[in-house]
């Protein structure tokens, strides 16, 4: 979530944010499945290492993306997670997906 809930992600901003997430992915040896976004938080899919935390994934996704970004405080320190341990990746890859077309304009 952005901070303050302001509109802070577009269409201009999102390849670098997107950019930057894979790239992180990649450091912590797990993959980005699928990402969306709206104007003022992402969606994330990713498949992370159980060597590392969560929460230390959180914090370099934010850090990265908001340093490359350039916006002052992008990120609020909240995040939420859920893991899809027991629901196909297809179908949470197809909500993720759908996030952006079903927000209001």
């Amino acid at each position: 979530m952005t901070k303050y809930r302001r509109d802070a992600i577009n269409a201009n901003i999102w390849p670098t944010l997107l950019d930057k997430f894979e790239s992180v992915m990649q450091d912590f040896g797990g993959s980005l499945i699928e990402a969306n976004w709206e104007q003022d938080h992402a969606h994330l899919l990713i498949l992370l290492p159980p060597k590392y935390s969560v929460s230390k994934v959180v914090n370099s996704l934010k850090g990265v993306s908001s340093r490359a970004s350039k916006v002052k405080k992008l990120w609020s320190p909240s995040y939420f997670v859920l893991t899809c341990g027991g629901a196909p990746v297809k179908v949470i890859q197809k909500y993720i997906q759908n996030q952006r077309n079903s927000s209001p304009a």
